[in-house]
This record gives C-alpha cells, structure tokens and sequence, in this order.
C-alpha cells in the first residue's frame, strides 16, 4: 500500500511512524517491521479520535514512543512483537498538551514544549512548568501563530522563535 501522508514523522523500533494527516488528525500509522515503505491497510492507532485534539508531535522519550495532542500526552506500549495481540494505547500521563507542534523537542531533562500558559516539561511521568522567569515573553506570542512557533535544544540551551504580539508581525521574528 503507499505511505499514508502525514505532518509528522519518526522512526521508532524499526518502523516509520506518521502521524496527523489531515483526514485523521488523530491517527499514527505504522510500518512493517524493517519495511519502512510498505503501510498495511490497517495498520494504524485512532488515539481518541472524538476528542476534538489533534496529534501535535510524535518523539521517541526514553525508548518509547511518546505523543503529544492538544491536552494531552501519552505513550503508545510498543512491547512484544505482535501489534494487534501487544501494543496499547496509554492513558494520557498529562493533561498539558503541546499547542505549537513544533516547539518540541528532546532535551537531556525531558521533552520541552509550548503549551497554553507556558514551556513546558514532560519528563515521561508528568509536565512540569519551566517558564517562570518568561512569562512576560510567553503572553507575547500570538496564539493564532502558534502553529509556526519553532524551537531547537542547542548547546544545553531551548531556543524558541516566534511571533511578537507587540511588533505587530505576520512572521518569527523574536527568539526567546
């Protein structure tokens, strides 16, 4: 079958993993085990499709698969071999989803995001709010830009760019 079309992508234990077309906002197809380009036809997660959230990133956290929609973050249990027989969809570890996609991204002290109020820390467990210090650089991103906010982890440092409120801007043009 062809690849199903997606936002995001990762490899996870072997098989690509996409996630967030734009039909199922809430569905992460998987590959065949070493057959990146080979999607059965059901071989995919509805990851509580009637919840009105859409998946907003997909990361491998401690070797296993975790994902972020709107609210929530949770993990999907990729042990065993047999993914109709052993793999389940937790329950959500955190009711702080990521609101800009891609804003997420892999630190040595968890996965850093940007969520309603704030960025953010899943630590695999639970979300811890880290922004205290900038919280008036925060309540100056434009919410409706929230989907083009982009950050990157270098050097021990999270770096975000945005759209400032105050500068009226269309585009990133802050770095926090």
């Amino acid at each position: 079958f062809t690849p199903p079309k997606g936002r995001f992508y990762l490899v996870h234990k072997n098989r690509l993993w996409i996630a967030n077309n734009s039909t199922n906002p809430s569905r992460i197809y998987y590959s065949e085990d070493g057959l990146q380009d080979v999607f059965e036809a059901d071989s995919y997660f509805d990851v509580r499709p009637n919840d009105g959230d859409e998946i907003t990133f997909i990361k491998n956290w401690l070797g296993l698969l975790t994902l972020s929609k709107n609210n929530t973050i949770q993990k999907i249990d990729t042990r065993g071999d047999d993914p109709d027989a052993d793999w389940a969809i937790t329950d959500p570890f955190s009711f702080v989803g990521c609101q800009a996609p891609y804003s997420a991204v892999n630190t040595d002290q968890g996965i850093f995001y940007l969520g309603n109020n704030g960025i953010y820390s899943f630590t695999g467990q639970y979300s811890q709010l880290i922004s205290d210090a900038v919280t008036p650089q925060i309540r100056d991103i434009s919410q409706t830009n929230y989907p083009n906010v982009w950050a990157a982890f270098y050097k021990n440092s999270y770096f975000m760019s945005y759209t400032s409120l105050e500068s009226g801007s269309a585009t990133n043009n802050r770095v926090l």
